[in-house]
């Protein structure tokens, strides 16, 4: 048997269950088993537990039956199915589960394909911090490389949203991984910290409005090649983009922008959503604005190798927030919805190897 969070329905955080479950089993030949040691918990699982996004009825659909949420993975393989080339029994790995599937002790994984989404967890790594770093990490190298198409050598990036858990991974991909001069938004209590992951500077949005950068920084002006929006604050794209962007730079964000009308999942009907694809797709015909996919088309064959080889070099070091226990995942998720989580929420199973 397996131990799993299993969501029984959608509402608030005491909608999971701790449960005894069956052992999944290989079903395709480049399949792994993996013990899980840790998961971690990403704002994107609470959005879905709220039924937010989509339909109730499609997230009931994508998930499956019974309903564990959960991206993210870190263990060790169990068994390898006879074309898991590279992964045998005894590896540490790391990576993403499709859609959802991680809140669980025990979960299968495709090694080869569009599906796979697992690496090597490189030695001297803990399954607490390898487990934070996939999903999130991922993100910000979309956000980073696939959209904002930044390349290793001399650029100038802001990050909004730095210190964050996609926020802090992307400031150091950025600074050491592709060696670009990073400029951090966060408040000014996480300065320090944000300037520790590799920025230059930060502009603390607590005391230095984003209408006075021109009187602050006066350097910036047209000298962005990239703009990372990890919070989902469309100003920076309506009022601060103009100014910051060389002409040929780039506007990424990894949430909708905040015009959307009504809420999102169930309160958006078709002509909402119609008005919404229409500013997206006009803002998509300027060249400038990338909108990151959240929870499919992340680049996993090509991003988690080289998070892999950022982690093991110490380029990129996750902060880890919080740990919580899986039968504690209601708490973990609150922390989470607070909005306030400096770094990543890890969460431990029972019996964790």
């Amino acid at each position: 048997m397996r131990r799993a969070a299993v969501l029984t329905d959608f509402g608030d955080s005491d909608m999971f269950a701790i449960s005894d479950l069956p052992m999944p089993r290989l079903r395709h030949s480049d399949e792994v088993l993996v013990r899980v040691a840790a998961t971690s918990v990403n704002p994107i699982e609470w959005k879905i537990r709220q039924g937010l996004g989509l339909p109730k009825w499609l997230w009931r659909r994508l998930i499956g039956s019974p309903m564990i949420l959960g991206q993210d993975f870190a263990g060790v393989v169990l068994e390898a199915g006879p074309e898991a080339a590279g992964f045998k029994a005894g590896d540490a790995v790391m990576g993403v589960q499709p859609i959802a599937g991680s809140y669980t002790t025990h979960l299968t994984a495709r090694t080869r394909g569009r599906r796979a989404a697992i690496t090597h967890t490189p030695a001297g790594v803990s399954s607490g911090d390898a487990a934070v770093v996939p999903f999130a990490g991922l993100v910000a190298y979309a956000g980073l490389v696939v959209h904002g198409a930044l390349r290793e050598g001399n650029s100038r990036v802001l990050v909004v949203g730095a210190s964050g858990g996609v926020g802090h991974l992307a400031v150091q991909i950025a600074a050491n991984g592709l060696g670009a001069e990073v400029i951090g938004v966060s408040s000014s209590r996480n300065e320090a910290f944000v300037t520790g992951l590799g920025a230059r500077t930060v502009a603390p949005y607590d005391r230095i409005a984003k209408s006075e950068y021109p009187q602050h920084f006066p350097g910036w002006e047209h000298s962005f090649d990239l703009i990372l929006d990890c919070v989902g604050d469309d100003s920076y794209y309506t009022e601060s983009a103009p100014w910051l962007l060389k002409d040929s730079g780039r506007y990424v964000t990894i949430a909708l922008p905040s015009f959307q009308p009504g809420r999102p999942g169930e309160d958006v009907g078709p002509r909402d959503g119609a008005v919404l694809v229409a500013q997206l797709a006009r803002r998509y015909a300027t060249k400038r604005y990338r909108l990151v996919p959240g929870l499919v088309g992340l680049p996993a064959r090509e991003g988690l190798p080289k998070l892999a080889r950022w982690l093991a070099e110490g380029k990129v070091v996750p902060r880890v927030a919080s740990m919580y226990r899986l039968d504690e995942i209601a708490a973990a998720h609150r922390e989470s919805e607070a909005g306030r989580t400096v770094g990543k929420i890890a969460v431990h199973m029972p019996d964790s190897p």
